[in-house]
C-alpha cells in the first residue's frame, strides 16, 4: 500500500512501467464506462506522451488545418485529450506531471495508485477524483528493452520512443490566454493548436502517424533526431 506521506521520486520509472500501455476501460466517478475512447500512453524512464481521441470522430477528409475545420469538426477536436511531461513516483502510486496538455486547466494533481493484475496490466484508482482505469503493456519484452529514449527541443516538442512506438507533443505556438477549450468567447484556432501524435516505426524505420490530436497529420511522418 501507499502511503500519503511517502515522497514522489523523480528517479528512473520502474522497468515494468516502460513500453507502450493501452488503456482497456475507464470508470468514471459517476459510474460511467468507457471503452471506446483511442487511448495510448507511451512511456520511458522518465518522460511521457498520452493521447485520448474520442471514437466517433467525424470525416475529416479534405481538412488540412485547423483554419479548415467547421464547426463540427471543431466541437470535436474540443473534446480531445493529450498530455505529455514526466513521471514521477512512490512505492504504489504514480504521478504524471504535465508540461504539455492539450487541456491545460483545471482539477487536482494527476495522480493515481496502482493494483497489478498481472505481468503487463494494471488497474489504477484516482488518488483526488474517484475514477478506475485498466491499462494493457502492448510492446513485448524484448521491443522494450531495446529503447527508452527521449528528446526534446527549444520550439517546444517533445519525442519518446520505446521499441518501433513514437510519441509525438508539441505545445501551442504561441501560446493562448490561460482559457478552457469550453470558453465561447476563446479563439479555437490558438487553443487547438497542440499536437499529440502516435506512430509507429515501418520496416524501413519510417515512424508513421497513426492517431494525432491534429487529424491531417496522419499517415505523415515524424521525423526523428539523430538520437532515435
Amino acid at each position: 500500500m501507499t502511503k500519503s506521506d511517502d515522497p514522489w521520486s523523480d528517479a528512473p520509472v520502474p522497468t515494468d512501467f516502460v513500453g507502450l500501455w493501452a488503456r482497456r476501460l475507464l470508470i468514471e466517478p459517476d459510474g460511467t464506462r468507457d471503452t471506446e475512447t483511442i487511448v495510448w500512453w507511451l512511456q520511458t524512464e522518465h518522460l511521457f506522451v498520452d493521447i485520448r481521441l474520442p471514437a466517433d470522430r467525424p470525416d475529416f477528409t479534405g481538412i488540412t488545418s485547423l483554419d479548415a475545420c467547421g464547426p463540427i469538426e471543431i466541437a470535436y477536436l474540443k473534446r480531445q485529450e493529450g498530455f505529455a511531461g514526466h513521471l514521477e513516483h512512490r512505492p504504489g502510486a504514480l504521478a504524471w506531471r504535465r508540461a504539455i496538455d492539450f487541456r491545460p486547466l483545471g482539477g487536482p494533481p494527476d495522480e493515481g495508485s496502482v493494483r497489478w493484475d498481472g505481468p503487463n496490466s494494471f488497474t489504477e484508482t484516482g488518488l483526488h477524483i474517484d475514477y478506475l482505469e485498466e491499462w494493457r503493456q502492448v510492446l513485448a519484452d524484448e521491443d522494450r528493452s531495446k529503447t527508452g529514449q527521449y528528446w526534446t527541443d527549444a520550439d517546444g516538442a517533445l519525442i519518446v520512443q520505446v521499441g518501433d512506438a513514437v510519441m509525438r507533443a508539441w505545445d501551442r505556438r504561441p501560446s493562448p490566454a490561460p482559457v478552457g477549450l469550453e470558453d465561447s468567447n476563446a479563439d479555437p484556432t490558438s487553443l487547438l493548436n497542440c499536437e499529440i501524435s502516435f506512430a509507429r516505426k515501418n520496416e524501413e524505420g519510417a515512424a508513421i502517424v497513426q492517431h494525432s490530436t491534429l487529424p491531417w497529420l496522419e499517415g505523415g511522418v515524424i521525423e526523428l533526431p539523430a538520437l532515435f
